[in-house]
């Protein structure tokens, strides 16, 4: 063989080596979640009802050339891009569903965030010195561990840890990059990637992802200032450096969010949600209340099958990370901090959190979902296992060995089976156990067998996915943990709208409602949104506080934070929400002037038979102190719409005499955030429009500034004098290009900076300042200069 085939072979086996890791990952993923990947196949859940329409709006609003500010389509309108859940800043949808249609995208949606955290994890031990079986054993383990249980589906949750795997990976590169220009190179991304965190779960996640970066940070270079491999300012600055460029790199994302959140619910938090909601109901305030939690055995699952299970290597080896010297300081970080984030998620440590500081913001949020910090205990064990294998490896002896794994062993092997689990749930575990131990045994006399211990990992890992269900003994368990649910929904036929929605739809009419109590129709998401049918209804964690607002004092009924339906509307509310269509179950009394028009799955589809339009020109006002009492006069059983206006400001005008509807209007869309509307007024009134009110609305009427004002409390009202007028309506959120601009400009600064830097590191010193005086250049040469003895010796 000559030297050229060697070198092909020898950087063909290197080459080989560098990919298997991250190959493995991919392909296992690939295969458990094979249904989702290439079958077409959705399942049944929040990704379905939540994220898939608002996903797929994002998409197409940007494939067609602009940014949705406005969503006119649910809960009579409301902001769209500086939600949180709308996916704007969040490249995985904002690239899938601008790129690839909306069945395929949310497919690999979820699909994606399982190996974006295998992968990140591998990245991460590998920049920390691990080898590449280790860094695999790291990466599988958080990869099948989202892959192979219901957490998959939940993309909140999924998304944390991919991100923060990913956040994780970077910032070791920066803390590890020996000059200041490849610092700043490596703070964009790892800036990025905590911003993408942010955009995945925005309160929760963001906690506890800023927790696990941050503490790393601080511990990697502290052991460095102590290894002597830093000095302690520079290190100081470095982590500071990053700290302060994570906001400012990330503006896209937060300033339209910040803006937003204090004219929405969130801005209460969830406590004031459930405050206010009690007090429009009449109800006494409760106790604050603690949603789901966990108990003390939930860790125990997953050593048992099916559902998130930790393979045998991983569990056996995650306390052996703890023997190795090199690597110490970051095992018992990730050891901390996945023990702090499961007694976070405890419902014990929960329920004793004083009453006195519940109703705190941090607290507050903490409640609403203990269990949300416990999926960061897989974060850990991933890390853990990785060092456990390396640890392993580098062992002097098998006393050491056996020392390492038997913590493993009593609390993974032994304790599940003296606490109920069945034989069968253990099988998975034990087969790996006993595979894995051969695997990790013969690489102690023959290193190359250690590239077989992923292998026999990965096979466990996939076996795990094929145990049936069976009964769980560690109750109470966090959800998300048991297997993953079988897609069954065939995307290309959901993706079309049904009968009820293809009417409305076709009708172009107006807005629709359910009607009738508990869950009916599509109440429980935003279906129609796919359709661009208009409804009152909606679901999510962000609406105008307007809109919450009324939709409860309206019915005096206590519902959920997230929800907006109305169970028996009142005329003012189908006249107020231009209601035209309504839908109700076959079983409920249809009113007078409902005329039914499809029937489908149980449920009519009603039109009304004199629904209001979409603008009103309304001739007499009231202008009321302050917005509650634009609530409490507006939800009266004895208003009446129709007749006047309830207003929160002087429109400067004067009242029609006798207050008579002062001419007609016709309401066209222009675009999702625009529209006109052509007025014939022979009288001064107020052109109701009935979206809902936001201060970003802006108007001109024949192409002069007016004001938009609340009217109704929740409606959109535009001062107009006699005779023809042109209104023109636009939603301006100016916050969206604010900070798409500041991302910009300080992406730009970091990496402009570190360019300089390294520009000037590779310039000669002397190449940028005067011309060398000819002495020291003969000096540098070794020549002899004027005057000198020419002896030829050293200088200086």
């Amino acid at each position: 063989m000559n030297r050229a085939t060697r070198a092909v072979r020898s950087a063909l086996a290197r080459y080989a080596g560098a990919v298997a890791g991250p190959l493995l990952i991919v392909g296992t993923v690939l295969f458990v979640l094979r249904n989702f990947a290439f079958r077409g196949l959705l399942t049944l859940s929040d990704v379905r009802t939540v994220y898939l329409p608002g996903y797929c709006y994002l998409g197409k609003s940007l494939a067609a050339g602009h940014i949705p500010t406005w969503n006119p389509y649910t809960m009579a309108g409301v902001p769209f891009a500086s939600a949180p859940e709308s996916g704007w800043g969040y490249l995985p949808p904002t690239l899938l569903f601008t790129g690839f249609g909306c069945g395929t995208a949310i497919r690999w949606m979820i699909v994606i965030q399982p190996i974006l955290a295998g992968l990140g994890i591998y990245w991460f031990l590998r920049s920390e010195g691990l080898s590449r079986p280790a860094s695999t054993v790291g990466g599988l383990s958080l990869a099948l561990l989202i892959a192979g249980a219901n957490l998959v589906v939940s993309l909140p949750f999924a998304g944390t840890l991919a991100w923060t795997a990913l956040a994780l990976a970077a910032a070791s590169r920066y803390l590890r990059a020996q000059t200041w220009s490849a610092r700043l190179a490596w703070a964009v991304p790892t800036a990025l990637a905590w911003g993408q965190l942010a955009a995945a779960y925005p309160s929760s996640g963001l906690l506890v992802g800023t927790l696990a970066l941050v503490a790393f940070l601080v511990v990697r270079s502290w052991t460095r200032v102590a290894l002597g491999e830093r000095a302690r300012r520079e290190a100081i600055l470095a982590v500071g450096l990053l700290l302060v460029a994570l906001v400012p790199v990330n503006l896209a994302y937060f300033l339209p969010r910040v803006s937003l959140a204090g004219r929405t619910s969130l801005g209460l938090g969830y406590v004031g949600l459930q405050r206010l909601g009690e007090a429009l109901a009449g109800l006494p305030p409760g106790p604050v209340r603690i949603r789901v939690a966990t108990g003390l055995s939930w860790p125990l699952k997953l050593a048992i099958s099916p559902g998130a299970h930790a393979a045998a290597i991983a569990l056996g080896l995650c306390f052996a990370a703890l023997w190795t010297r090199r690597y110490r300081a970051l095992a018992i970080t990730f050891s901390l901090y996945g023990v702090v984030c499961y007694i976070l998620g405890l419902r014990l440590f929960a329920q004793s959190v004083p009453e006195s500081v519940r109703s705190m913001r941090f607290a507050d949020f903490y409640l609403h979902k203990p269990y949300s910090f416990i999926f960061e205990v897989f974060l850990a064990i991933s890390v853990l296992a990785g060092l456990g294998v390396q640890a392993w490896r580098e062992a002097d002896s098998a006393r050491r060995r056996a020392a390492m794994v038997l913590p493993g062993i009593v609390l993974w092997g032994v304790l599940p089976a003296s606490l109920g689990a069945r034989p069968a749930s253990l099988a998975a575990l034990a087969g790996g156990a006993f595979v894995g131990a051969a695997a990790l045994v013969a690489g102690i006399r023959r290193p190359v067998a250690y590239a077989l211990v992923p292998v026999v990992m990965a096979i466990e890992l996939v076996a795990n996915t094929f145990v049936p269900q069976g009964r769980v003994p560690f109750q109470p368990q966090p959800p998300r943990l048991a297997p993953g649910a079988s897609p069954s929904v065939v995307l290309d036929r959901y993706l079309e709208p049904n009968a009820i929605a293809r009417t409305i739809h076709e009708k172009d009419g107006g807005r629709y409602l359910t009607v009738g109590p508990g869950k009916v129709y599509d109440r429980e998401s935003n279906d129609m949104l796919l359709f661009r049918n208009e409804t009152t209804d909606g679901f999510g964690s962000i609406q105008l506080l307007r809109y919450w607002t009324f939709v409860r004092a309206a019915q005096q009924s206590p519902l959920e934070y997230h929800r907006a339906f109305f169970i028996e509307p009142t005329p003012q509310i189908l006249d107020l929400l231009q209601v035209e269509w309504l839908i109700a179950g076959a079983n409920l009394p249809p009113q007078a002037d409902w005329v039914p028009v499809r029937q489908q799955d149980g449920w009519i589809l009603y039109r009304r038979g004199d629904p209001s339009p979409r603008v009103s020109l309304i001739g007499r006002w009231s202008v009321v102190a302050s917005p509650d009492l634009a609530r409490d006069m507006t939800t009266s059983r004895s208003f009446d719409p129709s007749e006047q206006v309830i207003l929160e400001r002087d429109p400067g005008l004067h009242s029609a005499a006798g207050g008579q509807r002062p001419g007609s209007a016709h309401f066209v869309w222009l675009a999702n955030n625009a529209a006109r509307i052509d007025v014939d007024a022979p009288a001064p009134g107020i052109a109701l429009v009935r979206n809902s009110y936001d201060p970003n609305w802006r108007a001109t009427v024949d192409g002069r500034p007016a004001p938009v004002l609340a009217a109704d409390y929740i409606l959109q009202g535009i001062p107009v004098g006699s005779g023809h007028h042109t209104i023109v309506l636009s939603y301006r959120d100016t916050s969206i290009g604010a900070g798409l601009a500041g991302s910009a400009l300080s992406i730009l600064a970091l990496l402009g900076s570190s360019l300089a830097m390294r520009r000037r590191r590779r310039t000669p010193w002397r190449s940028r300042s005067a011309p060398v005086p000819a002495a020291e250049r003969n000096a540098v040469i070794g020549a002899p200069s004027p005057g000198s003895t020419g002896s030829g010796g050293p200088v200086g």
